[in-house]
């Protein structure tokens, strides 16, 4: 029963500082690849913990950093895609439609103040055709540029090809 606690301990503390490395991090999607270095440091370190102790004749604390290896590379990997997606979801938030066969997406670039807005025929490629600025009026999203203004509202875009079509959007959720 002593080893559960120690291990319960290591994970409290784990939790504690690899969210507040990550909340600190604040990752976005570009440096996801940045995980694949993290993990094993955390898993090597675990395990020179538990070696350093099991030389040291306490193999409590060795046992317990050992199953901690496996747990803290897990919590790892864990927070640090929620750390992604928290980024994301702090920095945009997208919309979808299909008409015929294009997909259409729209994302709202929150800091900026701006827009993009994609068609895809292919899955896995995207092209950019319109791209300008978002602003909030009256409990919708404005998205003009020089030449067009569209409006989402409620989940629907209004103006898309005609003046006053309404298209229901599919919020996209991270």
């Amino acid at each position: 029963m002593k080893i559960f606690y120690k291990i319960l301990g290591l994970i409290v503390i784990d939790v504690t500082l690899i969210w507040l490395w990550v909340e600190d991090l604040d990752p976005d999607p570009s440096i996801s690849i940045f995980v694949f270095i993290s993990i094993p440091v955390v898993f090597i370190f675990n395990l020179l913990l538990a070696v350093l102790f099991y030389l040291l004749k306490k193999l409590d604390y060795a046992k317990s950093f050992l199953i901690n290896s496996i747990l803290a590379s897990i919590i790892m990997g864990k927070l640090f895609g929620a750390g992604i997606d928290r980024h994301q979801r702090n920095s945009l938030e997208s919309w979808e439609f299909t008409e015929a066969d294009t997909t259409f997406h729209i994302t709202r670039w929150k800091k900026e103040s701006e827009f993009s807005f994609s068609s895809s025929t292919n899955i896995g490629s995207s092209t950019v055709f319109l791209e300008g600025r978002c602003e909030m009026k009256n409990g919708e999203f404005i998205l003009s540029t020089a030449s067009t203004v569209y409006k989402i509202k409620d989940d629907y875009l209004i103006g898309f090809r005609k003046p006053n079509q309404r298209i229901k959007l599919e919020k996209i959720e991270r």
